[in-house]
């Protein structure tokens, strides 16, 4: 298996799949769908050819830890750049309102 910290993290939006399978991992181990909805997250989440359906089913709670933690780095980052987008369009149509004779 390649190395999890080589996995490709997939950069695309979230998907409403992906939501529904965060709150239900929210929910903890107790709820009935928690290792499906884990599953559908980390599949959904991997865009990685050279990492196969049975990798991701053979993951240790270790590798499961390692792998989420790389998918959360990756929404943080995504987060942090759309709200960096919004400040500058904000700042942007400031600066363009300012700039307009009244």
């Amino acid at each position: 298996m390649k190395p999890i910290s080589q996995w490709i993290v997939s950069t695309k939006p979230w998907s409403l799949r992906d939501m529904m399978a965060s709150e239900v991992i929210k929910k903890g181990p107790a709820s009935p769908k928690f290792a499906h909805a884990i599953y559908n997250l980390i599949t959904s989440r991997i865009d990685d050819p050279d990492v196969s359906d049975g990798d991701i089913q053979s993951l240790t709670f270790e590798q499961l830890g390692e792998a989420s933690g790389r998918i959360a780095e990756q929404i943080v980052e995504a987060l942090k750049i759309e709200h960096t987008i919004t400040q500058l369009e904000s700042m942007m149509t400031d600066a363009q309102k300012e700039s307009k004779p009244s």
